[in-house]
């Protein structure tokens, strides 16, 4: 399961341009493992009503904390867009 925050949060980038930490309600938490992740094209229109792009930069990440979350890159801001339990 997971919980939807859609929640704006500061980006810093490591070599290459993938998310390296962010800060998240006031506190900084330091990536550990991180991948991108495509929407297939049959999902598509599920992601547009839902209201994000489908082509938006997307990184499922796993912090030094334990926070297990997809971050969103769309229209030049980066999003905390979901936490997995």
């Amino acid at each position: 399961m997971s919980k939807i925050y859609k929640q704006p949060v500061t980006m810093q980038l490591g070599p290459g341009g993938q998310p390296f930490s962010f800060s998240w309600k006031g506190k900084w938490h330091l990536i550990e493992r991180c991948y991108p992740v495509e929407v297939q094209f049959r999902d598509h229109q599920f992601y547009r009503s839902i209201g994000r792009d489908p082509y938006a930069d997307c990184y499922r990440c796993v912090t030094d904390d334990g926070i297990d979350c997809d971050l969103v890159k769309e229209k030049g801001s980066w999003l905390i867009e979901r936490v997995w339990d």
